[in-house]
C-alpha cells in the first residue's frame, strides 16, 4: 500500500511540475491575433511577429508578449 501511495505522489508532483513549466515558458496567441516580445536583455522589442498558436519565451529575460489585434 505504501508503494502505491509513493507512486501516486511522484505522479502528482510530475503533473504539477509539467503544468508549472507549460505555464511559465510558453504563451499562446489566440486566433485572429498576433504578438511581439519585449526582450529586456537583447535589444528591446523583437522584429518577429508571432502568429496564432503556442510559442516559447524565456520568462526572466523576456516580458510577457504584447498582443496586436
Amino acid at each position: 500500500m505504501e508503494r502505491i501511495a509513493n507512486m501516486m505522489s511522484i505522479a502528482g508532483a510530475a503533473i504539477l511540475g509539467g503544468g508549472v513549466f507549460l505555464n511559465t515558458f510558453f504563451y499562446t496567441v489566440d486566433a485572429g491575433h498576433r504578438a511581439v516580445i519585449f526582450d529586456k536583455a537583447f535589444g528591446g522589442v523583437k522584429e518577429t511577429i508571432s502568429g496564432e498558436g503556442m510559442h516559447f519565451y524565456i520568462p526572466f529575460l523576456q516580458v510577457t508578449p504584447i498582443y496586436i489585434e
